[in-house]
This record gives C-alpha cells, structure tokens and sequence, in this order.
C-alpha cells in the first residue's frame, strides 16, 4: 500500500484554515485513518497541527466524552478558526476584479471563483460568474461577441470557453509567425549565395524604399601567404544561365581575385531582426531617425538615397557587394569622426 505524508504543521494563521483543514481531511481518507477509533483521530489530529494546537484544545467548552470525538474536536476548530466574513468587503472586491496584464484565462477565472465562494451569492453566483467574465477579459473583441448574444445562450461555461478558444487561437498565431519567420530565416540562410529572395524563388525588389540603415563587412579569405584579403566576386544577370552555386536563373557567379577596395555586404535584410539588435538614430542632415542594426564589427554603414538628404559627401572608389555578389552603386561616403 502507498504511504501518504500527513500535511505540514499548520501556522495558526485563520485566513488559512480551510486550506489546511481540507488537505488534512484529504491525508485523513487515503491513509485510513478515518478507520481507526475516534480518540486515535483526535490525537493524529491534534499531532499533525503542532505544539499550539494543545493550548487551543483546552480552551474549548467540551466535556470528557466530547474531547473524544473527531466530529466535536473537529467542529469547535472549525469555529475557532474561521474568520469573520466581510460579505460587502468580499464583493466589492469580486466586482473590481479584472483580468490582469499577461495573466491568462484559466488564472482569471480561478481567481475569481475564490473570491466568489466568500461572497455569498447563492444561486446567482454562476450568473455573476459569467457577468465578470464579459465585461472584464482583456480581448474586447471576444467581449463584444459575447455581448451580443442571447442571455439564457450565453451561460458561465460558454463565456468560459469562448474566452479560452480566443485566447488559443492568439497563441496559435503569434506561433505561427514565429515560425514563418524562422523559416524565412532559415531559407536565405540555406541559398549558398545569400540572395534575398522571396519564397517562392522570385529575387526581392532592390529599389524598395527603406529607412533602414545596413551594415558591410569585410569577409575575410586566406591569400597564399597567410595574408588574409576581403573576399569579392563578380557577379553578372543572364536570364538563360543558372547560377553556379544557388541554381536558379537570376544570376551568373564567376569567382574573381580578392580585392583590398571591395567590401561584402553580409546583413541581408534587417526587417525581422530583433529589436533589441536595431536603434533609431538622427542622422545630421536626415529628416526622420534611421533605424540601424547594431554592428560593432562592420567596416561601414550604408542607408538608401533617399535618405541623404544634405549630407555632405566625397567620392569613394569603394566597392561593395551585396548577398549575390552584385555590385551596390555607390554614390559617396562620410567619414565618422574620431
């Protein structure tokens, strides 16, 4: 037979007598001891409590035969312990009960079916259940919804259930989209040549306007003599030819010699990257903030035309390559100062 451990002593503290007191009779039922003669229940009783227990005990008005009976013992506990009832106090505070910031629906409605039970609302407490839950979930969407139905239809346990359903469904979604947009990530990451494409094959509009700001960075090759020089290629379109490497008919790839002046755009698309990777900073001679991903190894920063604005610039002979290894033009550089 399984052995059951008895509850822990109890603290004393009233608010926490029916708690207590049920799983003490919960220890009570599965390990027999309801079984056993009624003076025994009273000291396992009395035993499981603890030390204050025998003070408590004594100060009860019951005569010899009594203080041998569980039900007596048990009963006079009971009174002793239970607390006043504060039934207006209890309701004002089941009526202001709102579902709080990221608790969900089974903790909303726990927590107000234990304030419910110490208000006294007898036959209308499933009425007043049902009434808190319209009102008072957070998805105002579901809300409506619920309000527009007929009242003898909409019973505690549907508003329960529509509430649940809804909320699923949220959690349903925001998987999927990180889902989605784990498998974007994993599909440019899968294309030997980086292109950004979409998923169907097809290759992204370069043109597309953006205020974000991409960083460069030098991909380094070892050169013969250990010397490590910035990887470059030369990348051409041909619509009859497929690429060497990704396969698809967009581009040729030709490998070229490394080049000191070339730089290899290695951030794809900065879209979906976390926000706590981005900052939005206002460029001197820029209207509006550019958002620029945090980059403390890139060997340059780049931002579309359209956002240079006034910017002072002077010609640059470098050259940049982008996911594809096509060529980026270059219309000038600003040198950050030191």
């Amino acid at each position: 037979m399984a052995k059951f451990l008895p509850p822990k002593e109890f603290d004393f503290v009233p608010e926490k007598w029916l708690e207590w007191s049920s799983r003490w009779e919960r220890y009570r039922v599965i390990s027999k001891t309801d079984e056993e003669a009624e003076a025994y229940q009273v000291n396992c009783l009395l035993y499981t409590m603890g030390n204050d227990s025998e003070s408590i005990m004594n100060s009860f008005t019951l005569n010899a035969d009594d203080r041998k009976k569980y039900d007596k013992v048990k009963e006079a506990f009971d009174k002793y312990f239970s607390p006043r009832k504060y039934v207006i106090f209890e309701r004002a505070k089941f009526f202001r009960r709102d579902q709080m910031p990221g608790e969900t629906v089974e903790q909303y409605v726990r927590a107000l079916n234990d304030i419910a039970g110490r208000c006294e609302f007898g036959d209308k407490r499933s009425e007043q259940m049902r009434d808190r839950i319209v009102v008072d979930i957070l998805d105002t969407a579901v809300s409506r919804e619920m309000q527009k139905m007929d009242v003898t239809a909409l019973t505690e346990d549907v508003a329960i259930n529509m509430a649940r359903q809804a909320e699923q469904v949220d959690k349903n979604i925001k998987e999927l989209s990180v889902n989605n947009r784990s498998a974007a990530a994993d599909l440019l990451a899968s294309s030997s040549c980086g292109t950004d494409r979409n998923f169907d094959g097809s290759i992204k509009d370069r043109k597309t306007a953006a205020t974000d700001a991409v960083n460069a960075r030098g991909r380094q090759k070892p050169n013969g003599g250990g010397k490590s020089k910035i990887r470059t290629a030369a990348s051409s379109y041909d619509s009859s030819s497929k690429c060497k490497r990704c396969g698809y008919k967009t581009h040729t790839q030709d490998a070229d010699e490394p080049s000191d002046d070339q730089l290899f755009l290695g951030a794809v698309e900065v879209g979906h990257c976390s926000k706590s990777w981005t900052k939005h900073v206002q460029v001197s001679g820029v209207k509006i903030p550019v958002r620029f991903k945090l980059d403390s190894g890139a060997d340059v920063t780049i931002i579309p035309n359209q956002l240079c604005g006034n910017i002072a610039m002077t010609p640059s002979d470098r050259t940049l390559l982008e996911a594809g290894n096509s060529n980026i033009d270059v219309l000038g550089a600003r040198q950050n100062a030191s």
